[in-house]
Formats: C-alpha cells, structure tokens, sequence
C-alpha cells in the first residue's frame, strides 16, 4: 500500500488493481464504494502481525562509507581506550564489514507487532539478518529457535498496568535477547517506535477523513466519534458516491487512473479541494 497526502489541496491514494496506465477521468461509482470501505474499515482492538521485509534502497559509495566509519571511529575512540593495536585493528576492520553490508543497497529484515488499541499496549519484535553475518551466537541462537528475535520494544501507554509491579512507572521497554539484557524507561521520550503494521488494514486517519466526510451518510456518525484514530462505523451516500462519480462533490472533485508503481499496476485516485476549507482545517488539526 502506497500512500502520499498534500495536506493543503490534494490527497493522492494508490491501491492494487490489474489495469494498465491511462489518462485522468472521474471514477466509477464500484471505485469510490471500493476505497471509501478501506478508509472507514474497523481495525481490531488487539492484532498480532509479523513479517519479512526486503528493503532495496541506492547503496552508498565507497567514498561515503569511509566517511561514515571515520566518524564513528571517531566517535567510538573513547571505548577503544586501553585496547591493543592489533585490537582495534581487527575492530575497525570488523566496523568497516559491517557498514559496507549495511549500506550495500539491499536488506532483509524480520518485524512483529503486537498492538493493542483499547489497552494502549504494544511489542515490536525485530531482527536485522544482517546480524546473522557478524554475530555466530545470535545467529546459532536464532536458527536453533533458541530464541525468535533480537530485540523487543515494550510501549505501556496505560498507567494502570503496571501499578503493582517493581516498576509501576515503566513506560519503555527494551529488550536484547542475544545478551539477554534488558532497558526500562519511565518517559515517552525515546524509543518511540510506533506500530505501523495496522495501517495495511485500513486508512491513516487523516488520509481517511477527507473521503469519509465527503462520501458518508450525515446519519450514521457515531454519538462519540473517535476519528483521530478510526473512521469506523460510517456508511457511504450513495447519492453523494454518484454526484462524485459524475464530477463534484461540495466543491471537492475526485479524478483516478490506472498506472503502473515500483512495476505494479496500482488505480491512482485523487481528491482535490480548496485551501481553505473546512476539510482542510481539520486535516491539519488531525495530524498536529
């Protein structure tokens, strides 16, 4: 899923489709039921998702890997004190390896989120497979199922969890399996690595909003509606899916084309509106 929001005047939504590329034209009323379902589609209060995450990305120069590794040689020289010479050869040798892997132009890694939305709890699980290179205990433990990750971050978002524990206080978590260490924090400062898994099911709430608010029936808006976090529970107009079929609606108009992303063939759809309006207004309360 692809997604890109220009916050002022356009909101631009990619989804899967097996068509080829065209021109612009306004979209067919089974697209804007279709995408209008994704954007107000319910989210579970608790999920477990895992998967494996091939990232392709420029590798680096030679030139800017030096770069990098002299800055954390650098950086490092502190704890390189009272070390052989022999020593930090071998260890600027190793750092150099691993940055060269690391910026190589393609990773793979392992990710699992536990994401509890009611409870305001979460664990993400990761492993950088790159580390299986480097580090022959990690990588024993790990193919041995001794252990499934290398670490593990804990978010407690509920000042109640934890209340009659030895650390009512903890907030952040941080767990190294492979050294079986573990960090406690009592703020929200760092390691703030949020669950992002969920927003494969559904819309952001701030990507969402603008096709519910339009497309949706005035009666069916929850008594306590909870749209920072979900546009749940809203019904489609089909009065106002076909007016935006044929053009526009309240002044915002939809236009969609069939094109190709990354190699994939993906219906591009895009919602346009004026820089002031009222929907603009609340996009930009939503993401503050």
């Amino acid at each position: 899923v692809h997604l890109s929001l220009c916050l002022l005047c356009l909101l631009a939504i990619f989804y899967p489709t097996s068509w080829g590329a065209e021109t612009w034209r306004n979209p067919t009323s089974s697209e804007l039921n279709h995408v209008f379902e994704w954007a107000t589609r319910d989210v579970p209060n608790q999920m477990l998702l895992a998967s494996e995450i091939h990232i392709d990305e420029p590798p680096l120069s030679q030139k800017e890997i030096l770069e990098i590794h002299e800055q954390s040689s650098t950086s490092n020289a502190t704890q390189s004190e009272g070390l052989s010479a022999a020593k930090k050869k071998v260890l600027k040798e190793q750092n150099l390896l691993s940055l060269k892997r690391r910026f190589s132009g393609k990773r793979r890694l392992s990710h699992r989120e536990w994401y509890s939305r009611s409870g305001k709890l979460y664990r993400i699980d990761s492993l950088d497979h790159q580390s299986l290179l480097e580090d022959s205990i990690l990588r024993t433990n790990i193919h041995s199922g001794k252990i499934e990750y290398h670490y593990s971050k804990v978010g407690i978002n509920d000042p109640e969890f934890l209340s009659n524990t030895k650390h009512p206080k903890a907030r952040r978590l941080r767990i190294n399996h492979g050294i079986r260490s573990g960090s406690v924090k009592t703020t929200t400062s760092s390691w703030d690595d949020e669950p992002q898994f969920w927003q494969a099911l559904t819309l952001e709430p701030e990507l969402a909003f603008p096709i519910a608010s339009l497309l949706m029936a005035t009666n069916t808006i929850p008594n306590s509606p909870t749209f920072r976090e979900s546009m749940s529970g809203l019904k489609a107009n089909q009065d106002r899916i076909r007016e935006t079929a044929n053009g526009q609606v309240n002044g915002w108009t939809f236009v969609t084309r069939h094109e190709t992303l990354d190699g994939k063939p993906v219906t591009r759809l895009k919602v346009k509106g004026r820089e002031q309006s009222l929907f603009t207004q609340v996009l930009n309360e939503l993401v503050r």
